[in-house]
């Protein structure tokens, strides 16, 4: 794609576009010599399950994410991170939206020569902390996003295109309950299912948590991955998932390999 860059032509890229901050410092040199339009496909940023973050009651203070997957033949040049982990690290960048301060990260190899399960903390400035999951021999396929704060929590399944919101209806972090059902009840929608708080031994509002999904449309992400790039080769608007975007998300993952690396269970390649 370089070539093609350098020469003006607009280019969408597949993730992880080379596999390293320097290929993908490249390519942006490239684009700006050229002023061609550069975007990684990064096709998890077009689920439509992510209009749900507007819901969230607060700040991200802790995010949890899971992305599993049966083992298949389709990737075997790079290892998890790079393969399934990368969205995750281009998501976190629309949902903390801060700076990296500390990594630290563990992976096992069962089937070649790079790390199958991966696994990673990673602590951003303000303190909000992401534990991100990734496997690609796992039994059954997952994809889920939980992003708590102070008062709350969102739970989104990225497969289904599905989002529950989740408060407490009880504790410090509790508000009026009443007026939050009175107002949802007013807005012509069903008053939240109560839930009970594990381990409590009871399921009313005085001792639990209530959930409730949200209300997102739903699209094909590749789909409209392909429409949104067409339409910034014809207005010529940045694209959703540029080259920078693109760069911060590999150098975290570069962090997230040397940490698993430093752990002594071997050369862990980045491509």
């Amino acid at each position: 794609a370089v070539p093609l860059l350098a020469r003006g032509v607009h280019c969408l890229v597949e993730k992880p576009a080379g596999g390293s901050t320097e290929a993908v410092a490249r390519l942006r040199k490239a684009a700006d010599a050229g002023r061609a339009h550069l975007q990684i496909g990064m096709v998890e940023r077009y689920n439509p399950v992510l209009d749900a973050l507007q819901a969230l009651p607060g700040e991200p203070l802790y995010v949890e994410v899971q992305r599993l997957s049966p083992p298949t033949p389709r990737v075997t040049d790079v290892g998890v991170v790079l393969d399934l982990m990368i969205h995750d690290l281009d998501l976190l960048g629309r949902v903390v939206g801060r700076n990296v301060v500390d990594v630290r990260a563990t992976g096992v190899r069962l089937l070649g020569a790079h790390e199958d399960v991966a696994s990673a903390r990673v602590t951003f400035e303000g303190g909000c902390v992401a534990q991100i999951t990734a496997s690609r021999v796992a039994e059954t396929r997952c994809r889920t996003l939980r992003v708590f704060s102070r008062h709350g929590y969102l739970v989104l399944d990225c497969d289904r295109q599905e989002a529950r919101k989740v408060e407490p209806v009880a504790g410090p972090a509790a508000g009026d309950w009443a007026l939050r059902v009175a107002h949802l009840m007013r807005q012509g929608l069903d008053a939240p299912a109560l839930a009970p708080v594990p381990g409590s031994g009871g399921g009313g509002p005085e001792d639990g948590v209530a959930s409730w999904p949200v209300a997102i449309g739903r699209r094909e992400p590749l789909k409209a991955e392909i429409e949104d790039w067409l339409a910034c080769v014809r207005t010529g608007r940045r694209p959703e998932v540029d080259g920078e975007a693109a760069w911060r998300a590999l150098a975290l993952a570069e962090r997230i390999l040397a940490s698993i690396e430093r752990r002594g269970l071997g050369p862990v390649a980045a491509s």
